[in-house]
């Protein structure tokens, strides 16, 4: 900017700029140097990079491939809302897809108690529907076997209570990966 007596006006420089008493060189050299640095960080970076084994990527024909840890996530997160979506005069559906869902020690407990259970959840003619989207949060875990916390909204309606109850209920889930599935194989309450 250059004041005249006719105001203030934007003037380019015509020759190059060089701080009082800075010789033309240095500049480039300190921009030479910040280059050198960068690369050999780059380059130490992309070596571990290259080192370092990838997850496997998963994906279902025709969708997009997804991280074995995102796609634990999201196995979860539909398991836990499929767990708190049922109605006592509609059993046979909920109870086939927790089976399905379900691995190990958690499937051959849910199995055994299944009949108990159904009968518990008719006599009280107990009802739930999600609210919302659930929340849900990879905790721990590695390769086949993934800890998520899943916050779900929950309705939840009984004979005595037709009207219901609103809550959020928080879950903790290990997912196991069986096959090409990932499937509940714990459920904690937390």
């Amino acid at each position: 900017m250059i004041e005249t007596g006719s105001g203030t006006h934007n003037v380019a420089p015509t020759g190059p700029v060089r701080p009082p008493g800075g010789s033309p060189g240095v500049g480039w050299i300190v921009v030479g140097l910040l280059v050198l640095v960068a690369a050999l960080i780059g380059g130490s970076a992309g070596a571990v990079a290259v080192f370092r084994e990838p997850a496997a990527p998963v994906a279902l024909p025709g969708e997009p491939t997804v991280l074995p840890q995102e796609a634990a996530r999201l196995a979860a997160c539909a398991f836990a809302r499929l767990m708190v979506t049922y109605h006592h005069s509609d059993l046979d559906g909920y109870f086939e897809q927790m089976r399905a869902g379900s691995t190990g020690e958690f499937h051959d407990q849910f199995v055994e108690g299944a009949a108990g259970l159904r009968a518990a959840m008719e006599t009280a003619q107990v009802s739930s529907t999600v609210e919302g989207e659930p929340e849900c949060l990879s905790r721990s875990g590695a390769g086949t076997e993934y800890v998520v916390v899943a916050i779900v909204g929950q309705r939840l309606t009984n004979g005595t209570a037709p009207d219901g109850r609103s809550q959020r209920t928080t879950f903790a889930l290990t997912m196991r990966k069986v096959d090409d599935r990932w499937l509940a194989a714990a459920i904690d309450k937390v």
